[in-house]
């Protein structure tokens, strides 16, 4: 909430056109930018869209601009949250070997700006992210409109 105010984020209203997507996408990078600059992030934020990766048996396929379409008629959206050196943490592959998840505390601020627009947001807890650099912490988010 104090980010939000600090930020002076344009949020949309809801996610049903690429518009709102675009303004999705420079409140995140506004966010991304903050982190970096609080020292939280070392080096990289990314909020991607665009997503070709497995998870619980399921093979995520996703381009950028399928994002809105899958949001609206299958219900799910996906995102990788990819981070350099969080400040906070170790890396989400140690994090994955040593207890089996892979969570961040900035995400509740992720999870925060999407309810503010009418969706849950949120990281999976069992994604396991040693396919990706290990250079990043890597977070598989699920995104979904939230039921008023």
């Amino acid at each position: 909430q104090q980010v939000h105010q600090h930020l002076g984020l344009d949020l949309p209203t809801s996610l049903e056109t690429m518009a709102d997507f675009h303004r999705l996408q420079n409140c995140l990078s506004q966010l991304g930018v903050f982190l970096q600059k609080q020292g939280y992030l070392r080096d990289h934020f990314a909020f991607n869209f665009a997503v070709e990766t497995r998870h619980a048996g399921q093979v995520i396929s996703q381009s950028e601009a399928d994002f809105i379409p899958n949001l609206n008629t299958k219900g799910i959206g996906y995102a990788l949250y990819e981070m350099g050196y969080p400040a906070i943490l170790p890396s989400a592959v140690y994090l994955y070997q040593l207890v089996g998840e892979a969570q961040h505390h900035s995400s509740r601020t992720m999870e925060e700006l999407f309810e503010r627009i009418g969706y849950a947001a949120y990281e999976t807890e069992d994604f396991d992210p040693t396919g990706h650099p290990s250079d990043l912490v890597v977070e598989l988010w699920e995104i979904r409109k939230l039921d008023h």
